[in-house]
């Protein structure tokens, strides 16, 4: 669409890009030389061994495959382990856990509806036995 004399100016010609400018350095550090990056501080080191938690690996495996109350017991002693020991792991150890209870769970709701499903069927069982020998 060409542009006529009644058209406003425009702020940004769609066609340039934008000028920014570069962010100001954080306070107490040195100013960047303009043109060039300045890297970030190295993440510091996590406390603790750094050693990963076997236990805590193990106890995922297990929920994860339907072994929930395995898997419960030893995420919660793979949990202890981590908190006594500084050992990394505590990721695996706690979805260990919440697996595994979810698991626990849902096999207690499914034990649950299939004896609610039984009464039900055998009540009208019963029923339609009862009733076989009157036919009005």
């Amino acid at each position: 669409m060409a542009k006529s004399a009644e058209d406003p100016p425009s702020p940004v010609d769609a066609y340039e890009a934008p000028l920014l400018a570069a962010p100001a350095p954080p306070a107490g550090a040195p100013p960047a030389s303009p043109g060039y990056y300045v890297t970030p501080a190295p993440p510091t080191p996590r406390s603790g061994t750094g050693e990963l938690n076997d236990l805590a690996v193990l106890a995922l495996i297990a929920s994860c495959i339907g072994l929930s109350i395995p898997g419960l017991v030893m995420g919660h002693i793979a949990l202890s382990q981590i908190k006594k020991n500084g050992q990394t792991g505590h990721g695996f150890a706690l979805a260990a856990v919440i697996v595994g209870w979810a698991i626990t769970v849902l096999v207690l709701l499914a034990i649950v509806a299939f004896i609610v499903f039984m009464v039900f069927v055998l009540s009208a069982a019963n029923s339609a036995v009862t009733d076989f020998g009157n036919f009005g």
